[in-house]
């Protein structure tokens, strides 16, 4: 075929049909673009309320395991242990008693911890080091069970590997306004007045009928 059999009112006919056509998918994508403008929107949303519906079940969940405390049997363990350890500090004691004293403190603290599940604990992250000091500032991360006085470092800095202080089926706080040997300190009082540091009060907007 030659420029001769080119229709010129055939080729204006289908130009005017590709305009046309042109028109209408323009249309139909701006449309489309605003669909998934408001798709997108809602997209964000959702993901939004569903992190904080992970967070607020989350919360929940760590509030179940703070409701459900610890075992009697543990409590009555640990109160013994806080005995012994008040009448160990007593300015009335002699000196052979107290070293009676210490051997208690030894055997009911090595009891207390070997039956103690771990459930309460404080966490320290620890610091891989700076650059500039070749690492020498580095030091490992450590936990501390509040209910036993158990504690840990982490085998690998950064690492959080615990071998007993695993944080599974546990509560984890992280008081960093306070030193390890602060809250080693802090522990041996009272178990609910240790535990009411774990108390989150949002719990208590999240549970309002």
């Amino acid at each position: 075929m030659t420029i001769k059999d080119l229709d010129l009112n055939k080729l204006q006919t289908e130009i005017k049909e590709r305009e046309t056509k042109i028109e209408q998918t323009a249309t139909v994508l701006e449309n489309l673009r605003s669909q998934l403008r408001i798709l997108k929107q809602q997209i964000q949303e959702q993901e939004e309320q569903s992190g904080r519906l992970v967070s607020q079940k989350s919360l929940l969940e760590r509030m179940v395991i703070l409701k459900i405390g610890v075992k009697i049997e543990l409590i009555d363990a640990r109160s013994s242990h806080l005995l012994i350890m008040q009448e160990y500090v007593s300015e009335q004691i002699t000196v052979a008693h107290q070293r009676e004293l210490r051997q208690q403190l030894e055997k009911s603290l090595a009891a207390l911890q070997s039956s103690c599940n771990h459930t309460f604990l404080f966490s320290w992250a620890g610091y891989r080091g700076s650059y500039s000091l070749d690492h020498d500032d580095a030091y490992h991360g450590s936990r501390l069970c509040v209910v036993c006085g158990k504690k840990e470092d982490e085998e690998r800095i950064g690492s959080n590997d615990y071998k007993t202080l695993t944080g599974e089926n546990s509560l984890v706080g992280y008081p960093n306004e306070h030193t390890t040997d602060q809250v080693e300190k802090l522990i041996w009082r009272p178990l609910g007045e240790v535990l009411e540091m774990y108390l989150d009060q949002r719990v208590f907007k999240l549970t309002q009928n």
